[in-house]
């Protein structure tokens, strides 16, 4: 079974053909419009869903699920994540990470001070920042060796330079 990539949520629908606005968590957003197939879950397990158009439209994009004709029917999608088997993304260069191999790595300062475990990452126009969970709630930019001074994806876990108490 492959293991799948969150690459975009579906928004509200848009207008009344059935098309739905889609959010994309690609870098840059249009490399979403290269993934096929895409896939939801649903039950807690990956299927298919077909596309048949998909449209830039101002920040995001909108998309015709096949066979889904109306706003009620597109509704069923709302807020629905986009996943993508792993081995359609392209490979890294070193030191190069998909925000999915650091979600859950455990992070310490570099006073070896436990901070907590990386929730989830997001973008923001200077830089990614992640957002840590443990005892406090850190927002710790992801800039390496500024703020990140190592990643071992083995132990699963990441150094950074940063005061706890921050």
């Amino acid at each position: 079974m492959p293991s799948f990539i969150v690459v975009g949520q579906f928004g509200k629908p848009h207008a009344l053909d059935g098309w739905i606005k889609v959010h994309s968590h690609t870098d840059p957003a249009e490399a979403i419009k290269k993934y096929s197939p895409w896939y939801i879950q649903q039950d807690h397990q990956w299927q298919p869903i077909a596309i048949d158009g998909i449209q830039a439209h101002h920040s995001h994009f909108i998309v015709h699920i096949q066979d889904v004709n109306s706003p009620e029917a597109a509704r069923v999608y709302v807020n629905k994540k986009i996943g993508v088997p792993q081995d359609q993304l392209p490979p890294l260069k070193p030191g190069e990470y998909y925000w999915s191999d650091l979600e859950g790595l455990t992070v310490f300062n570099q006073d070896h001070i436990l901070l907590g475990t990386i929730d989830h990452l997001m973008a923001t126009k200077s830089n990614d920042v992640m957002v840590i969970v443990g005892e406090k709630r850190h927002l710790i930019p992801f800039i390496k060796d500024q703020f990140v001074l190592s990643i071992d994806l083995k132990k699963q876990e990441m150094i950074v330079l940063w005061d706890p108490e921050f």
